[in-house]
């Protein structure tokens, strides 16, 4: 048997410091396998969450992950067909309008440009406009056709209406006045034909005596006379007559001469074409001053043309 000291050589007892407890109480036996994640019976988890030491998390089955973030995928790129389309149409829409359609000269061609490249973006697949911008296309293409076809009109219209191109023939119905020096327009007496280079020819009778009817306007004239004007083409086109556009404006002694309106008796405003080999007779009503004097009559073929001016004392 162990005792807890041991007599020294001396003979007195010595004191062991590691006898304590070999004699106290048993302790309970220890687990074989002990809990190493978890806490002490007792004590709740003193572990917080993610601490190393903390119970693992149970395996996720084979083939489970989290789901990839879906990816939007970008927008098509439809501006520049879409761009090309309007200006097409806006081109085309102005193309048509004389002098305004000078516009269409660069709507289309950007427009054009807009929808071809619009179209490599549909062919690479970067946009799925392809109708859209097809359309813009051909719209743009037109418009441009017709801006070179009014282009290649105007051209001819200069060439077809100069004024050296043109004749006098007719006996005068009374003294023609020269004009003056620095115009380019021909002077030709009333009651004289003047015959463009084309064959278009105008005449206009010298003035008469006119009685306005109570429907006139205006009413308080000191003179009225009526102007006969006839028109003969002889030339190979057709020709549009427009007493409006066409004229004669006139002056007399000097002063501009008002035109008159008496639809009961005149049509002062009518439109015409006028086939190769016909004629076109029209009249014009004007207020002039109650002494005799020079008056001047101002036919114009077209706007892009000088005058022509017939000229006699009334």
């Amino acid at each position: 048997m162990t005792t807890s000291s041991q007599s020294s050589p001396t003979g007195s007892p010595q004191h062991d410091p590691w006898a304590r407890g070999r004699h106290s109480a048993p302790q309970p036996p220890v687990a074989a396998f002990p809990d190493t994640y978890g806490p002490p019976a007792g004590l709740g988890n003193p572990y917080p969450q993610g601490y190393y030491g903390a119970p693992p998390q149970a395996p996720q089955p084979y083939g489970h992950h989290a789901p990839y973030p879906q990816v939007a995928a970008p927008a098509p790129a439809n501006g520049l067909g879409t761009a090309g389309f309007v200006l097409g149409l806006l081109a085309l829409l102005f193309a048509w309008i004389p002098l305004v359609g000078v516009v269409g000269w660069p709507l289309s061609i950007l427009g054009l440009l807009l929808a071809g490249l619009g179209l490599h973006r549909v062919v690479t697949g970067r946009a799925d406009n392809r109708g859209l911008t097809i359309a813009g296309l051909t719209l743009s293409a037109l418009a441009l056709i017709v801006c070179i076809v009014w282009a290649v009109a105007f051209t001819s219209a200069v060439a077809s209406t100069s004024t050296g191109s043109g004749s006098v023939s007719g006996q005068a119905a009374g003294p023609v006045a020269a004009a003056p020096a620095a115009s380019a327009s021909d002077t030709v007496g009333f009651g004289q034909t003047f015959t463009y280079g084309d064959g278009l020819a105008v005449t206009i009778a010298a003035p008469q005596k006119y009685t306005p009817s109570s429907s006139a306007y205006p009413q308080d004239v000191d003179r009225a006379v009526l102007v006969t004007v006839t028109v003969t083409n002889g030339s190979t086109s057709a020709f549009d007559v427009n007493t409006f556009g066409n004229g004669p404006n006139a002056s007399f002694a000097g002063a501009q001469a008002p035109e008159m309106f008496d639809s009961a008796k005149v049509d002062s405003a009518s439109t015409s074409t006028l086939l190769p080999g016909k004629t076109y007779t029209y009249e014009k009503i004007f207020s002039v001053g109650t002494a005799p004097g020079e008056m001047q009559l101002e036919w114009t073929r077209d706007i892009l043309s000088d005058p022509v001016i017939f000229t006699g004392q009334v």
